[in-house]
């Protein structure tokens, strides 16, 4: 039982990332430091901030 409640857990998060991923077809890394809203909204990018477990 534990192993499939693990498997069904990986599962729906790599589900989520890659409805997640196909909502921004271009993206603009940067660290937090860096990021900069100006530029981010010159390469039309969105920002998305992952939830506390994915970070």
């Amino acid at each position: 039982m534990k192993d499939l409640l693990s498997e069904l857990w990986t599962n729906s998060v790599g589900v989520w990332i890659v409805c997640v991923q196909l909502q921004f077809a271009v993206v603009y890394k940067v660290r937090n430091e860096e990021w900069s809203f100006a530029a981010a909204a010159l390469e039309r990018s969105a920002f998305y901030k992952l939830p506390i477990v994915l970070q």
